[in-house]
């Protein structure tokens, strides 16, 4: 009876033993879920500036070329003005 109990106790631990794993691999896979999308989110930021930059390139280069003085019925003092109006 008594070597009955301790295979008892010891299949017990096992399966808590097992039961602790699958939860470090769950843990693993959120944090592994979680890196993905944060080089995700980095990744799109990336290009959101570079889009940004080619914007600003075009138009600082239209500007010194052609300075707009009016663009959609508003008068343009800056070319931040110009950008944001872009933008819309």
């Amino acid at each position: 009876l008594y070597k009955l109990y301790k295979l008892y106790k010891l299949y017990k631990l096992y399966k808590l033993y097992k039961l602790y794993k699958l939860y470090k691999l769950y843990k693993l896979y959120k944090l592994y879920k979680l890196y993905k999308l944060y080089k995700l989110y980095e990744l799109y930021e990336l290009y959101n500036l570079y889009e940004l930059y080619k914007l600003y390139k075009l138009s600082y280069f239209t500007w010194t070329k052609y300075p707009v003085t009016e663009f959609a019925g508003q008068t343009l003092t800056s070319i931040e003005q110009y950008l944001t109006l872009l933008k819309k």
